[in-house]
C-alpha cells in the first residue's frame, strides 16, 4: 500500500526516516505533497520519495494519507481534499486539537480516520505517539498504524478520542516541560561555579539516565527515588526542598493548564470557530 503524506516538514520527514530505517516500506511507495515546493523538493531528494504535484494526484496514487500540516491550515486543507477522497481512503491526521469528528464533517460522509498525537522526540527516533480510531476504521488500520508510529519511538491506542488532550499534554507538550527542568539544574550549577557546556552535558546525561533506568529496569519513581537517597545525604537535602515548594502541585497544575489548553483548541476547532 501507498502513502500520501499531505505537509512534508519535522514530524513527516521523522516518520519517513523511520519507516525507511525499518525497511517496511521502499521509496518508490511514498507520496509527498507540500505547497512549499522547494521543501518538498528536498525531502523527495533526500529520502527518494516520490513527489505528487497535486492533492487529485496523490489522492489517486494512495488510498493511505497521512495529513501533516498545521491546525490552522487544516479547514483550507480539508475544502481542497475532499472532492478526490472516497470511502477507500484511511486519513491519518497528527495536527493538535483537530478531532476525527470534524474531519469527516469536513469530509461529507463517513469514512476511516486514525487522529494519532506524535512528539518532538520522534525526530531522534525516541518518540511516544498515542492513537485514537474512529468506527470507521479497520483492525487491520490500527496494526498499520502502530507499525508507522512504533518505526519513530513508542505507540499505543487509546479507545477513548478525549483521552488525547490528556496525552497533548503529557508527553506532546511534555518535552518542554522536561526541557525546562534541565536548563533550571543548568542554570543553578553555572551559578554555583560550573562551566555552562559541562553543566548542561551533564544535566541532560542525568535526566536521560534516569528516564532510561526507569524503562530499562522496570522499577517505579519512588523505588529508584529510595535508591539513590540516603539518610542524612545530599539527595534528601536537594528532596526536601522540592516538597516543601510542592513541587507535585506545580507540576500538576502545569499539565492541567496544558490539558485545558489542548480541550479548547479542540472544542474551537470542533465549533469551526478558528
Amino acid at each position: 500500500m501507498k502513502l500520501g503524506i499531505i505537509g512534508t516538514g519535522n514530524m513527516a520527514e521523522a516518520i519517513i526516516n523511520g519507516l525507511l530505517k525499518g525497511k517496511g516500506i521502499k521509496p518508490h511507495q511514498i507520496i509527498g505533497y507540500d505547497l512549499n515546493r522547494a521543501r518538498l523538493n528536498l525531502i523527495s531528494k533526500k529520502y527518494r520519495i516520490r513527489a505528487s504535484v497535486s492533492l487529485e494526484q496523490l489522492s489517486k496514487n494512495a488510498r493511505m494519507i497521512l495529513l501533516a500540516v498545521k491546525p490552522q491550515q487544516f479547514p483550507d486543507l480539508m475544502e481542497t481534499l475532499k472532492p478526490w477522497v472516497t470511502k477507500q481512503h484511511l486519513l491519518i491526521s497528527i495536527a493538535a486539537g483537530i478531532d476525527t469528528i470534524f474531519i469527516q464533517k469536513k469530509i461529507g460522509f463517513p469514512l476511516r480516520i486514525i487522529r494519532v498525537m506524535p512528539n518532538m522526540p520522534a525526530l531522534i527516533g525516541l518518540g511516544a505517539s498515542v492513537f485514537y480510531a474512529n468506527r470507521q476504521a479497520t483492525k487491520s488500520d490500527r496494526k498499520i498504524i502502530l507499525k508507522i508510529f512504533s518505526s519513530i519511538g513508542i505507540a499505543f491506542e487509546v479507545k477513548n478520542e478525549k483521552l488525547l488532550d490528556i496525552v497533548t499534554a503529557l508527553s506532546g507538550s511534555g518535552p518542554a516541560f522536561a526541557y525546562l527542568f534541565i536548563d533550571s539544574l543548568v542554570q543553578a550549577a553555572v551559578k554555583k561555579g560550573l562551566e555552562p557546556k559541562l553543566a548542561l552535558k551533564l544535566a541532560s546525561q542525568t535526566v536521560k539516565g534516569a528516564a532510561g533506568m526507569i524503562q530499562d529496569r522496570g522499577e517505579s519513581p519512588a523505588e529508584l527515588i529510595a535508591q539513590v537517597t540516603s539518610k542524612g545525604g545530599t539527595t534528601l537535602a536537594g528532596l526536601k526542598v522540592l516538597q516543601k515548594k510542592k513541587l507535585g502541585a506545580i507540576v500538576e497544575g502545569c499539565l492541567t493548564a496544558a490539558v485545558r489548553r489542548a480541550e479548547g483548541l479542540r472544542k474551537c476547532h470542533s465549533s469551526e470557530s478558528f
